[in-house]
């Protein structure tokens, strides 16, 4: 399809040359570049010349790869899309029938220097797209429409201290006339009832010791694997805190809602589904099997909230999508697989994530003998010996990396991150309907990101 559109493309093109009275020289002979930037000045060497027509065939080819900065400089006609018809309104201009106008890109905040802020903090905002004519004079930094004095200005970052007042909100930059993006920042003890639990750096064994087993073969070789510190949540996420988000996510336009589901709306997943409204499980007539079990988020006029008496229930029907946008929101993240393992055997090589590396039904909430069935309050079983609890039973954990079942034997043995790519992220641990069997803190188990279950849920970690 894509092959097709390029060629489209350049049938387009022939028949403009044929409409405008130009020569092939004629392309390269356009007005000298002035010290703003052009809107056709595709490859941004201040030159408008048949190296644009080039770039802009290739986003005609394939618009949905190109960055969101380029595809407003191509924008010609400024529709929102880059289509044939800005590729036509760059033939004008490089023909010389069309003058190309000068634009000012709109200013947009890149990154920050980190997400979770307390009053008093510093915080460096990266901005693209300032012109070199602006000054810090033109320029003002809001959180939810209060104004933040600057502490240092550039045209490549901006530097502020968070104010007394700031209690979690979005930041934005007005610059001139111009508004940004907004990014929605959060105060570190705003982060909704979560309870961060610090290990330190060490070593450990990764992996199984058994070599029998076919079964276990993604659990090969064993390997030692060194961690630098970080903080992962004592508990797994629960309704209530995931709620908390999902008002936040909301106000921020960083969602929408269907009858259904919650959808992202904004950042790299936009439109994949983070959280299932699902009712149960029922049979092929409709009939209920199995009520219980199901998502206790609800959403209505006063915004998301949840069941009563499921507030401290583990967040369920949650995609791996929505398990990484929560922790993007708060500027954390998901666990890697070494740091979920290393945390699951509490600093003593424990075969399962409990209080003393064995497991029963005092000790984790797991499929003996259909003992429960379903979730329940998290932390309420013992603790292991990092202070962390159910990392085995109740819910299994989606983790960042993907799942490639070799990856044992290449994995680096410093902090490793996971396979660059994949098709599935693993999930650890074990759920309320597991065998001891795969409970072990070894298990790894592949799920594709947009799976949903009433048994995976997830915890988050940061520095």
């Amino acid at each position: 399809m894509q092959a097709l559109r390029f060629y489209f493309s350049l049938f387009i093109i022939l028949l403009v040359f044929s409409a405008f009275p130009i020569s092939a020289v004629s392309i390269f002979q356009v007005q000298p570049a002035v010290e703003s930037s052009f809107r056709g000045d595709i490859n941004e060497d201040g030159r408008l010349d048949i190296f644009d027509l080039l770039e802009m065939l290739k986003m005609l080819s394939s618009p949905e790869g190109q960055p969101e900065r380029i595809r407003r400089i191509a924008d010609m006609d400024e529709s929102g899309s880059v289509d044939i018809f800005d590729l036509l309104g760059l033939l004008k201009v490089l023909s010389g029938s069309e003058e190309p106008g000068i634009i000012y890109w709109e200013p947009v905040i890149a990154s920050l220097s980190q997400r979770l802020v307390d009053p008093g903090d510093t915080l460096t905002i990266y901005v693209e797209s300032l012109d070199e004519t602006i000054t810090a004079d033109s320029v003002k930094a809001y959180i939810d429409n209060r104004e933040v004095n600057l502490l240092e200005f550039s045209l490549e970052s901006i530097m502020i201290i968070i104010p007394e007042w700031f209690n979690s909100g979005k930041l934005e930059l007005v610059v001139g006339t111009d508004t940004t993006n907004s990014i929605y920042i959060v105060k570190i003890a705003g982060i909704p009832g979560i309870t961060m639990v610090s290990l330190p750096a060490d070593s450990f064994r990764m992996g199984t010791i058994v070599l029998s087993d076919d079964d276990l073969a993604d659990e090969r070789p064993a390997h030692t694997v060194t961690l630098d510190a970080f903080q992962i949540s004592a508990t797994e996420i629960t309704n209530a805190q995931y709620a908390a988000y999902l008002n936040q996510a909301l106000a921020a336009g960083e969602i929408t809602v269907t009858r259904d589901s919650v959808i992202g709306a904004s950042g790299e997943y936009s439109g994949q589904t983070y959280l299932e409204f699902s009712k149960g499980f029922f049979d092929q007539q409709g009939r209920p099997i199995d009520t219980i079990n199901r998502c206790y988020i609800k959403y209505d006029y006063s915004g998301f909230n949840v069941e009563s008496d499921k507030e401290n229930w583990p967040v369920v029907f949650v995609s791996w999508y929505g398990a990484y946008a929560f922790a993007k929101h708060y500027g954390i993240s998901l666990p890697t697989e070494a740091e979920w393992e290393y945390a699951a055997r509490g600093g003593q090589q424990f075969e399962y994530g409990t209080i003393d590396g064995t497991i029963d039904n005092t000790k984790a909430n797991y499929n003996y003998n259909r003992h429960i069935g379903y979730p329940r309050n998290v932390g309420i079983y013992p603790e292991n010996p990092f202070g962390l609890r159910e990392m085995t039973g109740n819910v299994s954990e989606w983790c960042n990396d993907w799942y490639d079942k070799n990856y044992y034997s290449y994995s680096p043995r410093h902090n490793p991150p996971g396979p660059d790519y994949g098709k599935e992220h693993v999930t650890r641990g074990c759920g309320w309907n597991t065998c001891s069997e795969s409970c072990r803190v070894t298990n790894r188990s592949p799920h594709e990101p947009s799976y949903r279950s009433s048994y995976i849920g997830f915890r988050v970690v940061r520095p």
